[in-house]
């Protein structure tokens, strides 16, 4: 076999533990008080010919760009230190291209739950409360919630299927998994060597 990885191996699961904690958390405090911080605005702007769909659509599509820009400037500016740092311009540019893709949409489904947080408070306090819950619960939560169910049974209670059905649910187990499997190395690097031949999902 081969010993160690790449530095761009290295670099696509650090970024991807990196990301899979501050990006929806960013997405979420950017997008939880669209609707509720903004009443006066709203109103405004609805007493115009436009729709409802249409002002969220573009303050979605205001936030996604700012994250975008945040998501490729970071990670662009991680790549460029990898080539200056010799890593020549191989097939595992593929994956960091696919992280940087996957990032930006991890953030677009982030900010879409921040939109239903802030929509289901009638107070910043409560959407802020609503959208830190729901960064807390997929992002940290989740994951610990199936890990107990698979020690609980000794890893045989739950079909495998079952599991992968389940972690498809979270935007940020899916995530993981398409980063962490996307590169051979980064699959080493990651600990997820084993995993990878097994998964039934493409």
């Amino acid at each position: 076999g081969t010993l160690g990885a790449s530095r761009l191996s290295v670099a696509i699961v650090s970024l991807t533990n990196l990301g899979i904690f501050i990006v929806p958390l960013i997405a979420l405090l950017l997008s939880f008080d669209a609707i509720i911080g903004d009443v006066g605005t709203m109103l405004l702007l609805l007493a115009h010919p436009v729709e409802r769909w249409q002002v969220i659509a573009g303050k979605f599509l205001g936030h996604l760009g700012v994250l975008t820009v945040a998501c490729v400037v970071g990670y662009g500016t991680v790549g460029a230190v990898l080539v200056l740092l010799g890593e020549g311009w191989s097939g595992e540019w593929a994956a960091f291209a696919l992280l940087i893709g996957s990032t930006i949409l991890l953030g677009a489904s982030f900010l879409g739950l921040g939109y239903v947080a802030g929509a289901g408070g009638r107070e910043r306090a409560t959407a802020a409360g609503l959208a830190l819950g729901v960064w807390l619960v997929l992002v940290i939560l989740f994951d610990l919630a199936i890990l107990g169910a698979l020690a609980a049974t000794r890893g045989e209670g739950i079909p495998p299927q079952a599991v992968e059905v389940v972690l498809m649910l979270n935007p940020a187990d899916v995530y993981r998994l398409l980063n962490f499997t996307s590169l051979e190395g980064a699959s080493v690097a990651s600990g997820l060597a084993g995993v990878t031949g097994k998964l039934a999902v493409g």
